[in-house]
């Protein structure tokens, strides 16, 4: 019974770079995947180990590129106009920058040709108007997910409950749940009374990094699926929000894991999303050699 609830990442996570090796190996060319980060983080180097590996698989390169914890503004803009000019770098995951400032500087800097997680505002508007091709790749993977879990059909007037309102999960994945037909609700880790919406959820996301946010309690009788995006360190294991017990397994319809889950769909969508960015440059390439010819 439990293991039929556990929604696994690896299947959707292996479609998908099935996928992208596919149009690799047609297109004949080596996408390039830039990585740039500040300092060294536990949970980043995790994650770059992770992603070096699925992009060896494929056949697509890593070029990590570290800068200091106390990088200036300045010094990180001039190497991110160094990664724009760089033809041979088709794609950018910069990861975690805490720091408002220097946000602020790789949200300004950033070509749109190179962003790989689909962080600009350039492709939020598109995902807006249900026209993008690159979206943020944490909700483009709880996307996928959901969507290997039930046929879009199933979802049309269905209750969703995203647990997260930032900018790379929340709110892109609240598009894309009302782009499905789902009536959404988005909350936080500081709504009150946050059972009192996830009682009546078909679906919920979480994603707060609060340890036992969604239990067996938190749920009412309708079945949901539950998608939990969150990493939490605790006691040497990896966890997330959801606290897994029988009580929950026999009121959900599934739940992904931790770790597992929404994990390796995301280092996918990133890297199907950076082969991606290398097709479109390939075809300008090839459209401005035609106009010379011309």
């Amino acid at each position: 019974m439990v293991s039929e609830k556990i929604l696994s990442g690896l299947p959707v996570a292996q479609a998908i770079n099935e996928s992208t090796r596919l149009k690799i190996t047609l297109g004949d060319f080596t996408p390039n995947l830039a990585v740039l980060f500040l300092g060294e983080n536990a949970d980043d180097l995790s994650y770059r180990v992770q992603l070096k590996k699925s992009a060896d698989l494929l056949g697509v390169t890593i070029a990590e590129i570290a800068l200091p914890a106390d990088v200036t503004a300045a010094k990180l803009r001039k190497e991110i106009q160094a990664i724009n000019a760089d033809h041979s770098i088709h794609g950018v995951l910069i990861q975690t920058i805490r720091d408002a400032k220097l946000r602020e500087v790789v949200l300004h800097t950033l070509h749109i040709d190179k962003d790989a997680e689909g962080i600009l505002a350039h492709n939020f508007q598109d995902l807006e108007y249900g026209t993008a091709d690159i979206v943020p790749c944490t909700a483009g993977a709880v996307r996928s997910l959901i969507l290997a879990a039930h046929k879009p059909e199933e979802l049309q007037g269905k209750e969703a409950v995203i647990i997260n309102s930032s900018p790379v999960i929340g709110i892109p994945l609240f598009l894309m749940l009302q782009q499905l037909g789902m009536t959404t609700t988005t909350c936080n880790r500081y709504t009150k009374d946050l059972a009192t919406y996830t009682k009546r959820a078909d679906l919920i996301v979480t994603a707060t990094g609060k340890r036992g946010i969604i239990t067996a309690e938190s749920l009412g009788d309708k079945m949901p699926s539950i998608f939990d995006v969150s990493i939490i360190r605790e006691n040497g294991h990896i966890v997330g929000d959801v606290i897994h017990s029988d009580e929950l397994f026999e009121k959900v319809h599934c739940v992904t894991p931790v770790p597992g889950g929404v994990g390796p769909v995301t280092v996918a969508t990133l890297l199907a999303q950076c082969v991606h960015l290398c097709e479109k440059f390939k075809g300008k390439v090839r459209e401005h050699r035609h106009h010379e010819a011309v």
